[in-house]
């Protein structure tokens, strides 16, 4: 990524000023590690059998609409 002159510190002024935009909560604990943000796309990755698929579903399961 490219920065323009000040835009680090435009960028680092509006989270110290509360400005920044923070994604979509899920609704569990995990949001304070976790946003989604539209427009963005997200790996998950890792070793054979440690649980991506189960996470991933468990994820989506805490974003459907329905709860």
């Amino acid at each position: 990524m490219i920065l323009e002159n000040n835009s680090g510190k435009q960028y680092l002024d509006s989270i110290r000023d509360g400005s920044f935009k923070l994604g979509l909560e899920i609704g569990a604990p995990l949001d304070s590690h976790l946003r989604y943000k539209q427009g963005t796309f997200n790996v998950m990755a890792g070793h054979a059998n440690v649980g991506k698929t189960k996470f991933i579903l468990l994820l989506s399961l805490f974003s459907c609409k329905a709860w």
